[in-house]
């Protein structure tokens, strides 16, 4: 049995796709009614009930919701006022693991935790160009770094928005350049 916090964790916590560390996670599930302390205690409580594993065979202990279960605590997610926020800072924290100083993703442990976070990095991508969603954020998350995000945009940028993709580039281009982002 879970506590009514374990389980608002949990539901937040299954914005992730792939892998995370304790810092996305708490960058996501904190807010006016959970705090750091509380988000900690409620994935240690998750991973010892067997709902999230905890991957230690990298450079960082990583985390990661069971697919089923990731499911059904998504579309829980989906019924509450959650949703959207969570959404937002699942964005937010995307954008600022990719934001790291080149000289940090020239190492192998760079590479590392980018391939474990590809497919969730992909979700918060399509994620800003969802109906309802806010373009700017997007547009930063989209053109963050070059290498990157180009082949990410190219994969996704027009697919939900009805745009091509180099148009949507263009236009990111222009509004960072205008500091409009």
């Amino acid at each position: 049995m879970l506590s009514s916090v374990e389980q608002c964790a949990l539901r937040r916590l299954a914005i992730f796709v792939g892998s995370f560390d304790l810092l996305s996670a708490q960058a996501v599930a904190v807010d006016e009614t959970l705090n750091l302390a509380v988000v900690f205690e409620s994935l240690t409580q998750l991973v010892a009930k067997s709902l999230f594993v905890a991957d230690m065979t990298g450079p960082t202990l990583q985390y990661r919701l069971l697919y089923t279960l990731r499911a059904y605590a998504l579309e829980k997610l989906g019924t509450r006022d959650e949703y959207t926020n969570a959404r937002r800072r699942h964005i937010e924290i995307s954008c600022a693991v990719r934001a790291a100083p080149m000289r940090e993703r020239a190492g192998p442990d760079w590479l590392s935790v980018l391939s474990r976070r590809m497919h969730d990095l992909r979700s918060a991508l399509r994620g800003c160009f969802l109906p309802g969603s806010a373009v700017p954020i997007g547009t930063r998350f989209a053109l963050s770094s070059v290498w990157f995000d180009i082949v990410l945009a190219a994969e996704y940028g027009g697919a939900h928005s009805g745009m091509p993709t180099r148009l949507w580039l263009r236009c990111a281009y222009f509004c960072i350049t205008r500091r409009r982002v």
